[in-house]
Parts: structure tokens; C-alpha cells; sequence
């Protein structure tokens, strides 16, 4: 069995939120893109599922919060560099290597189960944001 395709690239996306859910074992980053040459904000929303590298995930949210924290924001504002399967270890289906990178705060490699990217409508966002 073929694992799943990230099917958005997302370079470049605003995180709006990133929200680890350490009793489930989930997390959830809302994240933004402001169209080139267009007024229109596309919102989505990455939740990665089942993740076994619990503490390397907890870490990376305690650096978000303390940076959003020293510099008296509700959030981050930073950028993903990329999103992507890591090249080494191979992932396997329920047993997924993730690659994030976002601006400023470096790689977090995540050993999960699966992931979602759903489009949100703007209203749909703004409900989870509050």
C-alpha cells in the first residue's frame, strides 16, 4: 500500500494556529495563504494523527508559545518553509515521516500515523480560531 500524497504545497503559509493535543496525540496547524495579485485568503488545516514522537512535537509547541509569548502575540505569524515526507526514513502506511520546516524555528521530523490538509471556508476558520 502506497502512502498518501501531500496534495498542497505549503510554502509560504501563514500559521495562524499550531495546537498539539498531547493526551491524543494530535496536531492541528491552521494555516493561510494570500493569493499572488488577488485579495482572496485561502485558509487550511493540517491535522497529523497518531504521532509516536510525543516529546520532539511538545518541544517545538513550548518554542511557539515562548516566542509568541516574548514577543506579546496571540500568534506566530511565521511561515512553513516546507512540508514534505522525509526522504529517510522511508514512511510505510501508519507509519508516516513527516518533514516540517517553518521559518525561524527549524525542522521537526514527526513519526505519525496519517495526516489530513483540508481547504476550510473562511467562516469554517474563524470558528476554530476562537
Amino acid at each position: 500500500m502506497s502512502v498518501p500524497a501531500v496534495l498542497y504545497n505549503l510554502h509560504d503559509n501563514i500559521i495562524e494556529q499550531f495546537n498539539f493535543d498531547l493526551l491524543r496525540g494530535r496536531l492541528i496547524v491552521i494555516v493561510w495563504e494570500n493569493l499572488v495579485d488577488s485579495t482572496t485568503i485561502i485558509w487550511r488545516q493540517l491535522t497529523i494523527s497518531g504521532i509516536k514522537n510525543v516529546k520532539e512535537v511538545e518541544q517545538y509547541q513550548k518554542q511557539i508559545e515562548l516566542i509568541a509569548r516574548k514577543a506579546k502575540r496571540t500568534k506566530l505569524g511565521y511561515c512553513i518553509d516546507e512540508f514534505k515526507y522525509c526522504d529517510t526514513p522511508k514512511s510505510e502506511t501508519r507509519n508516516l515521516y513527516l518533514f516540517l520546516n517553518v521559518d525561524y524555528l527549524g525542522i521537526l521530523t514527526i513519526n505519525c500515523a496519517k495526516f489530513t490538509i483540508k481547504t476550510l471556508d473562511e467562516s469554517s476558520a474563524k470558528d476554530l480560531l476562537e
